[in-house]
C-alpha cells in the first residue's frame, strides 16, 4: 500500500476513531488529543501496517495502547508525587519537633 491510499484510508477511518475516544474519556478535550496522538502514531509508522490485517482494527489498538501507556504515565507520576509529599510533610513534621 502506497502513501497515497494509506491517507486514504486513514481519512475514512476519523468518524469511526472519533467515536471511540468516548470509550476511553467523557472530556471532548481529552478525546480530541487521544485521537491527534493515535493518527500521529499512525501515520509515523505506516510501514509497519499489513495490507492483509484489519485496518480499523489496526487503529484502534494503537489508540487503546496509547490510552494506556497514557494513563500508567499519568497514575506512575501520581504516585510520585504522593510519595514526595509525604516525604515533605514527614521531614517538616520532624524539623518543627526539634
Amino acid at each position: 500500500m502506497n502513501h497515497d491510499e494509506f491517507r486514504e484510508k486513514l481519512l475514512a477511518s476519523f468518524p469511526g476513531l472519533q467515536q471511540y475516544t468516548h470509550r476511553f474519556t467523557s472530556s471532548n478535550d481529552d478525546a480530541d488529543d487521544l485521537l491527534q496522538e493515535t493518527l500521529l502514531k499512525a501515520l509515523c509508522k505506516c510501514d509497519y501496517y499489513k495490507c492483509d490485517t484489519n485496518f480499523n482494527g489496526w487503529l484502534y489498538m494503537i489508540m487503546h495502547n496509547t490510552f494506556v501507556n497514557k494513563s500508567r504515565k499519568e497514575n506512575h507520576c501520581s504516585a510520585i508525587e504522593i510519595e514526595h509529599r509525604e516525604h515533605i510533610n514527614n521531614r517538616i513534621y520532624i524539623d518543627c519537633g526539634h
